[in-house]
């Protein structure tokens, strides 16, 4: 074991209640989080979270329009 008089670096814990509260700060600022938090008294925020990424919208036909073919190419 060795002990030392210096500071060491912030527990993984530490680290990450760090992290989420600097999210949930920024997210607090966010316009569009303020509006709601205002239109609703006595709301929080209690939790942040990343969305995941959007998955391209199918065609109304259910085709990729990239495949679909001409009446000309027949």
């Amino acid at each position: 074991m060795i002990i030392s008089n210096e500071a060491g670096q912030p527990t993984v814990r530490s680290q990450n209640e760090q992290a989420r509260s600097e999210h949930q700060r920024a997210a607090e600022a966010d316009p569009r989080v303020q509006e709601v938090l205002a239109r609703f008294p006595g709301t929080k925020v209690v939790e942040v979270r990343r969305l995941a990424a959007e998955v391209p919208v199918a065609d109304a036909t259910g085709e990729d329009p990239i495949e679909t073919s001409d009446s000309d190419d027949d």
